[in-house]
């Protein structure tokens, strides 16, 4: 049986857009449990997801880790326009390339961050505007996901700056550079993200997770993330997110710097058949901050809606 850890990776085309994604699991059967699309936060990559895994992931799930447009290795055509970073464009080229990925198979969408507003966004959009030909959604995880695009702190400084004319421009730029120097300089930009920086380090994924995705890190294109760190800025989806049936687990940190866990409460809120977990001393890493209660929050959603045993009793 091949490891866990084992992938095999992929490079998807969609309107001009090239995505990377990396099955694991292949071996595991997509029909007895939905498979699940974990889908990463703005400026990471698909790396962030193959180390610490949720064990229950690891051992149940056929999973893929899906870029977003415009993050390495993924790249953005090269007449793509800024007024493409809208939800619905994003919703319809993600959909498309997991229907690459699954076919018509029902699928679990899971994002950390804006891969959360981009399940969050497949899931509402895709369904209020194609009706029949709707990806299936068996279920949605948002991890620090948001609807409202505004962030504090270090991002919701870099999105400030991203709107701010040509210095503005020149300090995004600057500041994607400065993170790109060095692997020690990209480490302490990610503790800028985390609440709990001291169990961030000794969570044991985390450096290894951290070297890998340094090395996309280092190659994103600053004309690309400015495009996102300005269109988000603008972007709400609140008013959509009724139009969400399936199960929704929302995860937050309850002292998240970056997207208030106000927002988390919203989405919930939404959504009729969601379960809110706010996770006590966890910013905007809770998979790492506090691991232990994220993949308990995690497995135990999961083995809910779709261990077929637990189906079975229910029955």
């Amino acid at each position: 049986m091949p490891s866990a850890d084992t992938y095999t990776a992929q490079t998807l085309h969609v309107e001009g857009h090239t995505l990377a994604a990396w099955t694991f699991n292949a071996h595991l059967s997509p029909d007895e449990r939905p498979p699940i699309i974990f889908m990463h936060g703005i400026t990471a990559s698909n790396s962030m997801w193959q180390i610490g895994q949720t064990p229950h992931v690891r051992a149940h799930h056929r999973w893929y880790a899906l870029s977003l447009p415009g993050h390495h290795p993924a790249t953005f055509p090269p007449d793509h326009l800024a007024l493409e970073i809208q939800p619905q464009a994003h919703a319809r080229i993600m959909t498309a390339a997991i229907r690459q990925l699954v076919g018509e198979r029902p699928v679990i969408l899971a994002g950390h961050s804006t891969g959360g507003f981009l399940a969050l966004s497949i899931a509402a959009l895709s369904i209020a505007a194609q009706k029949n030909s709707a990806l299936k959604v068996a279920g949605v995880v948002s991890v620090c996901g948001f609807a409202c695009g505004r962030w504090m702190g270090a991002l919701g400084l870099l999105q400030r700056l991203a709107g701010g004319g040509i210095f503005g421009h020149l300090g995004f730029r600057a500041a994607l550079r400065v993170m790109a120097v060095h692997p020690a300089i990209f480490k302490a930009a990610v503790s800028l993200y985390a609440h709990d920086r001291r169990a961030l380090y000794r969570h044991p994924p985390t450096l290894p997770t951290l070297s890998a995705m340094y090395h996309h890190a280092a190659r994103l294109d600053a004309s690309a993330m400015r495009q996102y760190f300005y269109r988000l800025r603008r972007i709400d989806i609140s008013a959509n997110l009724g139009h969400i049936t399936a199960p929704m687990l929302v995860i937050a940190g309850q002292y998240d710097p970056i997207v208030p866990p106000s927002q988390s409460r919203r989405i919930a809120e939404a959504v009729p058949n969601s379960r809110l977990v706010l996770i006590d001393g966890a910013g905007h890493l809770p998979m790492s901050e506090r691991a232990a209660d994220y993949d308990r929050a995690m497995s135990d959603w999961l083995a809910q809606h779709f261990d077929p045993q637990d189906q079975n009793r229910r029955r």
